[in-house]
């Protein structure tokens, strides 16, 4: 779509596809890695055991990339359909010489000037260098098409702040009537669910749809 939209010099029609994606996406993936951070204790111990819990801190530094890998997956697209091959070579280059002067950083031993870390300092380069990248993505992709950088970083925080915000109070509200953390975590994902589905109902604007498209949509399903 990115790319016919470009070709056809559709701008229009490329903004808010461009708007509407990047937001949902984020929203969606921000909906499970939120509703996962605050509760990766239990599902590590039900997936792993108890013999994993030194790993929880690092999954939950690791939990905030996948939000950034998606978006920064449909913003490379939205420069590689408006041929920006070039510039996306060159932001690789950069990002890939960043991502190994952190990992040397938080990861190699004293004797090396590092910070010996381990796992949770590869997390921290990690998430560090695919935040830059995001930024410097999203910079060239608002100058290209004319939008607010700014304000486009804000959005992104705002729903992100959100499914935080609604996970943890969630969580938190219902873990002062039962000490049950399995029962907690099943009616705190199910509560959590609906509150996000309430949120995107009167407020669809924050996942970058416009009221007439999402009852359009309720519509065409028959909801």
């Amino acid at each position: 779509e990115f790319s016919i939209f470009y070709d056809n010099k559709n701008s229009i029609k490329f903004k808010s596809t461009f708007n509407t994606s990047l937001l949902f996406f984020t929203g969606l993936s921000s909906y499970f890695c939120a509703l996962i951070f605050f509760n990766v204790e239990i599902i590590t111990e039900l997936i792993a055991g108890n013999s994993f819990n030194s790993s929880i801190l690092s999954t939950k530094i690791m939990l905030l990339y996948p939000i950034l890998y998606v978006t920064n997956n449909i913003l490379n697209t939205v420069l590689y359909s408006m041929g920006k091959t070039k510039l996306l070579r060159n932001i690789l280059i950069i990002i890939g010489m960043l991502q190994l002067i952190f990992t040397i950083i938080f990861v190699a031993p004293a004797e090396y000037f590092g910070l010996n870390l381990g796992a949770i300092g590869f997390g921290i380069s990690l998430l560090i260098v695919t935040t830059l990248n995001y930024l410097i993505l999203l910079f060239y992709c608002t100058k290209l098409l004319k939008l607010n950088f700014i304000r486009s970083i804000l959005q992104t925080l705002r729903i992100l702040l959100i499914f935080i915000f609604l996970s943890f109070i969630t969580k938190l509200t219902l873990s002062y009537f039962t000490e049950n953390k399995y029962f907690v975590f099943v009616i705190s994902g199910f509560v959590y669910s609906l509150i996000t589905i309430l949120i995107f109902y009167i407020f669809p604007y924050y996942f970058g749809f416009k009221k007439s498209q999402l009852d359009n949509i309720l519509i065409k399903f028959k909801l």
